[in-house]
């Protein structure tokens, strides 16, 4: 009669993983929420930590080959990326800030509030479709973003300017 001797190890290495998994499955997420990577559809906030602008910009049509027309494209929206963000952020903030849709108001004026907001941000994806326009998604991610955003005072004004930061 043979008695096997029992293997302590493979039931060790089996009880440290299922240890690990439950601890690290457990652990609290840390100040920002995850942001869905795959959702590049939706202007505005994904989460109330983080805004997403996406930009699309067409290529010029003097330019034949398709890395001319590309880079037209791009070149494009790098160079007016911040005001394209500044405006859609004021955009937002003035859909649920003010009452009276058709007040005019001075976006030159408003912008120094949300030009910090930038250094917040990044691109966090950047492709091209079939006709070669470029598509850019920018996300600023801060915590408590959305509070900071609708605490800023908008009044009205007489002009209704778009932001032109260079």
């Amino acid at each position: 009669m043979e008695i096997k001797k029992f293997n302590s190890y493979g039931h060790v290495r089996y009880l440290f993983f299922l240890s690990m998994f439950l601890f690290l499955s457990c652990t609290a997420p840390g100040i920002l929420e995850k942001v869905n990577q795959a959702d590049i559809t939706k202007n505005g906030f994904i989460n109330d930590n983080c805004f997403q602008v996406i930009v699309k910009e067409p290529p010029d049509n003097r330019f034949q080959s398709l890395v001319e027309r590309r880079e037209s494209a791009y070149f494009k929206v790098k160079e007016n990326l911040a005001s394209i963000v500044i405006n859609k952020i004021i955009d937002y903030t003035l859909s649920y800030t003010i009452k009276n849709k058709d007040s005019k108001f001075n976006r030159t004026e408003y912008s120094h509030s949300f030009r910090h907001f930038l250094s917040y941000g990044t691109i966090a994806e950047e492709f091209y479709e079939e006709d070669d326009s470029v598509v850019i998604i920018y996300r600023i991610t801060k915590k408590n973003l959305k509070n900071e955003l609708l605490s800023i005072e908008m009044k009205n004004d007489l002009k209704n300017n778009s932001v032109d930061i260079k």
